[in-house]
């Protein structure tokens, strides 16, 4: 059985206001482009232990060393170090562990869920009470490690970033199926237009989310359906109209090239597309009748038969 690698990233930060905010920021940042990789578990922010200390640490697991030697030799990995420099103090340096030699740094397991939530017009300090008082009900189940609330840049954006952490698995499934957790969602309704959770046993992180109001994952089958219907088309379209223009080139970087375009396509186009589309299915309404199922896996199999209709003639 492979052993599992850990990478423990220090950093000792500059002092000043919003600091803890401007680190949690970074580790959103870190936590969208590592979620990605393949064999990654998870990535757990450990403020520092005491007020005299700026030292914050980031735990990062995989399933294998080389899973974890692909992540840190990657452009994404690069270009969060090179943030990270950005919020060093002084002299200081932004230091990694590797190996063996990082689990007894390690700290207790704990779980990371990412929740982004889209607030209606004008209701900002609605959404901060509503925080505080879903914050100080959190912390009364076992389990809760914290909760990091990051607001939006004013004028860009009304998307609240939160990471909330508690020790297990466990311990996070009873909050989000708990009568308080509930009872919250039913008030959130009136501030909140959208929400969206990321947590890491998806089996395509980031691409489809969480339920909103169960917390837990799209069945597989629908997931790997939908994410077909969104990366067929974008695949055809690259080998027909672009493939060609790249001949010249070596095979190697050709096929890079054509995968870069198909996986932003498909990242930041079409799933986010269907996953809108068809939200009624992925995640339906526990009152919605039976033949809610099956009426959206025939449509999913009639558009898939449809783009081999349009496509037949391209290839």
């Amino acid at each position: 059985m492979p052993t599992p690698a850990t990478l423990v990233c220090t950093l000792r930060a500059r002092t000043g206001p919003h600091l803890a905010r401007f680190v949690s920021a970074w580790q959103v940042r870190y936590h969208t482009k590592v979620i990605r990789f393949e064999g990654f578990v998870s990535a757990d922010l450990l403020s520092p232990v005491s007020p005299e200390s700026n030292d914050w640490r980031l735990i990062v697991r995989f399933r294998t060393q080389p899973q974890l030697d692909l992540w840190r030799t990657s452009p994404e990995h690069a270009w969060l170090t090179a943030e990270a420099h950005e919020l060093l103090d002084e002299n200081a340096v932004f230091q990694e562990t590797i190996g063996p030699e990082a689990e007894h740094q390690q700290p207790p397991h704990s779980v990371t869920e990412i929740i982004r939530s889209e607030i209606l017009p004008g209701m900002e300090d609605a959404y901060r009470a509503w925080t505080q008082k879903t914050q100080h009900t959190q912390s009364q189940f076992p389990g809760y490690r914290g909760v990091h609330v990051i607001a939006p840049i004013p004028g860009q954006s009304n998307e609240w970033t939160t990471l909330l952490r508690f020790d297990n698995l466990d311990n996070l499934d009873r909050w989000r199926h708990s009568s308080e957790r509930a009872t919250l969602l039913e008030e959130a309704r009136l501030v909140i237009q959208r929400t969206e959770i990321t947590r890491l046993d998806s089996p395509f992180p980031g691409w489809v989310p969480l339920d909103p109001t169960t917390g837990a994952n799209p069945p597989k089958w629908k997931t790997g359906l939908l994410v077909l219907l969104g990366l067929y088309p974008v695949v055809i379209l690259t080998i027909r109209f672009i493939t060609p223009h790249l001949t010249a080139l070596n095979p190697t970087l050709a096929i890079l090239l054509g995968n870069l375009l198909t996986v932003t396509a498909t990242t930041y186009l079409t799933v986010p597309f269907l996953v809108q589309r068809f939200a009624w299915w992925l995640f339906p309404n526990p009152k919605s009748p039976p033949q809610t199922q099956l009426k959206g896996l025939t449509l999913i199999l009639l558009l898939i038969i449809i783009q081999i209709t349009l496509f037949w003639g391209l290839m």
